[in-house]
């Protein structure tokens, strides 16, 4: 009789933990496939978050106004992202300083907010004569791996043209 409890007590410990296990089992799979839709809503909340805007950008490059440089328009695509920037400018003679003091560390910091990225692709527009306000004056082109290697110092302030890639001048 003893012998017989005792196997009971055996199978009815095993059946308990067979259980206990099962549902220990089933809590990790369903906190499992929490965590992978937590991941999920974070992936989509940073591409949204990504998708850039020019009223996202003014408080990096600033508004265009009048006689106040800042970004004009945007536009972006798989490959690269595509910024208009107004440089207001009178002396046309000192654009090439000028553009470094200017662009340099707003290029800086825009690689610092956003993440994701890699090439930005920018044409400077200057003030026009005649019936344009603004004349587009170069074109350049600025990666994330050149921000990186170059560790973009102060030395960008005088050699921005020299250093980014791509540059066409429009005249």
């Amino acid at each position: 009789m003893r012998n017989l409890k005792s196997k009971q007590l055996i199978s009815n410990f095993f059946y308990w933990t067979l259980i206990f296990l099962i549902l220990v089992l089933f809590s990790v799979c369903k906190s499992s496939e929490k965590e992978k839709e937590k991941a999920a809503a974070e992936k989509i909340e940073e591409r949204e978050k990504e998708i850039l805007s020019v009223g996202k950008l003014i408080p990096i490059f600033g508004e265009s106004t009048g006689t106040q440089s800042g970004i004009s328009d945007l536009s972006q695509s798989q490959e690269e992202i595509l910024i208009s920037y107004n440089l207001y400018i009178a002396d046309m003679s000192k654009f090439d300083e000028e553009i470094g003091r200017d662009m340099a560390p707003k290029v800086q910091k825009f690689y610092e907010e956003f993440d994701t990225p890699d090439r930005v692709a920018i044409r400077v527009f200057v003030p026009g004569s005649g019936e344009e306000p603004w004349r587009q004056y170069v074109f350049f082109v600025v990666t994330r791996k050149l921000v990186k290697q170059t560790e973009w110092t102060n030395l960008l302030a005088i050699e921005f043209l020299r250093v980014v890639e791509n540059v066409k001048y429009n005249e």
